[in-house]
């Protein structure tokens, strides 16, 4: 927990009340999520069971979800120096 405390320049109950850092840790779980059920999407909204690699839903909700993740690390990055 010192560890913890050193790392982030503060206790880990003043991090959580932080409301930034919980926004971010919130934002980098929906793109946790949108990015790994990003290919159920695609075949809901294609409506057929073969999805490519490729396909242009499909990577733009994976990209989506990936750029959520990093505005949420920057946000949790951010929270800790505050």
């Amino acid at each position: 927990m010192k560890f913890l405390s050193l790392l982030m320049f503060m206790d880990l109950d003043e991090w959580f009340a932080n409301p930034m850092a919980v926004v971010g840790v919130v934002l980098a779980a929906v793109g946790l999520a949108m990015a790994l059920i990003a290919r159920r999407v695609t075949v809901a909204v294609r409506g057929t069971r073969d999805i490519k690699n490729d396909d242009k839903v499909f990577l733009s909700i994976k990209v989506f979800g990936l750029v959520v993740i990093l505005v949420g690390l920057i946000l949790v990055a951010l929270a800790s120096r505050i």
